[in-house]
């Protein structure tokens, strides 16, 4: 594939494209910390509600769905919130707010400090990208918008201003 472009600009694309692969790695690093947040923390409140028979299967279930962006947890703490109502009231509503207050702090603290730091990308955008992703494409742009925000932001600094400057 790198032949495709001129020789005289391989190294380059060269570099580029190892900065991407690197982003998109740095990207999935990040989500493996981002899930295994979600399961440990889980693990504890389900315990502490009463959910002990079901605190394992419970994270599993909810640290494969924190693989999706902006409406994973939803769907997570739906399930979940089923499960603690058929075993109390009062586990039902504090598994509620549990998801709800992490949903939070996962969202606007926990993913943007994570992804800035591994994708050298600002939390702002971090947050739009996934937003946006999952507005305009649902589910699967969710998954896609954080490594494309990365990725547009290497060319934008690495390309683009580049040109600009030179211009």
């Amino acid at each position: 594939v790198y032949r495709l472009a001129p020789a005289s600009r391989r190294p380059r694309v060269r570099f580029l494209a190892n900065e991407m692969f690197d982003r998109i790695g740095n990207y999935l690093t990040g989500m493996f910390v981002v899930v295994s947040l979600w399961a440990s923390t889980s693990f504890v409140i389900f315990n502490a509600v009463g959910l002990g028979q079901y605190s394992w299967a419970l994270c599993i279930i909810v640290g494969g769905l924190a693989f999706i962006p902006v409406v994973g947890w939803m769907v997570a703490a739906a399930l979940v919130a089923t499960i603690a109502f058929s075993v109390s009231t009062t586990a039902g509503v504090v598994c509620l707010i549990y998801f709800l207050v992490y949903s939070q702090l996962d969202a606007y603290l926990v993913q943007p400090r994570i992804f800035s730091s591994s994708l050298n990308v600002p939390p702002v955008l971090i947050v739009l990208g996934a937003i946006s992703g999952g507005l305009l494409l649902g589910i699967i742009g969710a998954l896609l918008a954080i490594p494309t925000v990365a990725v547009l932001v290497l060319l934008y600094r690495e390309v683009f201003i580049p040109r600009l400057d030179a211009a």
